[in-house]
């Protein structure tokens, strides 16, 4: 919890036919990736859908809402990456959104899906926060741009697919920086980027940040 504007990061994993009743938030961005499986949404602005893998989805609760979550499968399990991020401005109106990102915009190279200002086709949030995901192969190298400079990055990187999660929030962030974990080399690249070199697609899952 509280890495900058980044407050919470959860790896959820819902048994079939189960999930989260009906409860309510306000003045949080909710930010929701189904990894595996599929999620069921309803909430009190009459939203009802289905969020599927390879879908994202945004929630600026505002002044408040109502919502309930549940897995849409009888027979599987639902894995999903639950996100709460610190509004910029308290009791917006809230809204949610979701949209699908086709994986091969993400192969070997970033592809941003959450950012204030809805740039490049990605969902807005009620932040100066950027998320960008990449699905990349062994051996590729894979640059990421820092949107705000000055502003923290959080990066989450795990193996099924190997795929990377990068953030980047209010926060304090050194001038120069190396992080070295195993085969995973990260380093600064051209001013306002970072370079990302993986020699091997054999990690564990990592959860880091600088």
């Amino acid at each position: 919890m509280g890495f900058g504007k980044l407050w919470v990061l959860n790896d959820d994993v819902v048994q079939a036919g189960q999930g989260f009743g009906t409860h309510s938030h306000d003045n949080m961005e909710i930010i929701s990736i189904p990894l595996s499986g599929s999620l069921r949404h309803e909430d009190s602005m009459g939203n009802s859908y289905v969020i599927r893998t390879g879908e994202i989805q945004v929630i600026s609760a505002g002044s408040g809402i109502t919502h309930s979550e549940f897995n849409n499968s009888d027979s599987d399990e639902v894995n999903f990456l639950q996100i709460w991020v610190m509004p910029a401005k308290q009791d917006v109106r809230p809204h949610s959104d979701q949209k699908y990102f086709d994986p091969a915009a993400a192969t070997n190279r970033f592809q941003l899906v959450v950012s204030p200002d809805g740039r490049d086709g990605s969902l807005v949030i009620n932040q100066d926060a950027y998320f960008s995901l990449a699905f990349i192969g062994k051996g590729e190298t894979v640059t990421c741009d820092i949107h705000t400079p000055g502003n923290g990055v959080y990066y989450l990187y795990w193996t099924a697919r190997s795929r990377l999660l990068v953030s980047h929030c209010k926060s304090a962030m050194p001038s120069a920086w190396r992080i070295r974990i195993r085969s995973l080399f990260l380093q600064p690249g051209k001013a306002g980027s970072c370079a990302w070199r993986f020699p091997c697609t054999n990690l564990p899952l990592h959860c880091f940040y600088q």
